[in-house]
């Protein structure tokens, strides 16, 4: 099994990805000081393997806290399994996503985004040996 690492930041989703109901990709941007999100640069070389994407959670929003299930520190949460994709909205925000060869959505735990939205997470894919 090989762990490729994707990237840091808050987990989040464009609004396409809720209207479509695909839930199909994922993106992650920092809060500097200056308030505006700023989208993370995502390591794409794993583009096109088939694998589990995965939240490792590293850090915790105060402001989304109260959830009703918030997630746990250093805990490790499926997104979803298929085909690892990139794809790029409004400019400069890269999103990563698994494909699924059977479903037209639900590519992604809706839940599981849910429930890690606004929180710091490090995004990897975890991929047999051999595709």
């Amino acid at each position: 099994m090989t762990n490729h690492q994707l990237g840091e930041g808050l987990l989040t989703w464009h609004t396409n990805e809720q209207k479509t109901r695909r839930f199909g990709a994922v993106w992650l941007y920092a809060l500097p000081e200056s308030g505006d999100p700023v989208p993370v640069d995502l390591d794409t070389t794993a583009r096109n393997r088939i694998g589990l994407l995965v939240a490792t959670v590293t850090g915790l929003s105060a402001a989304r806290l109260n959830q009703y299930r918030p997630p746990v520190l250093g805990d490790q949460y499926s997104l979803g399994h298929g085909t690892l994709f990139f794809d790029t909205y409004d400019g400069p925000i890269t999103a990563a996503g698994v494909a699924h060869p059977t479903r037209n959505a639900y590519w992604l735990r809706p839940k599981t985004l849910d429930r890690l939205a606004g929180h710091q997470v490090r995004l990897s894919l975890h991929a047999a040996d051999k595709d």
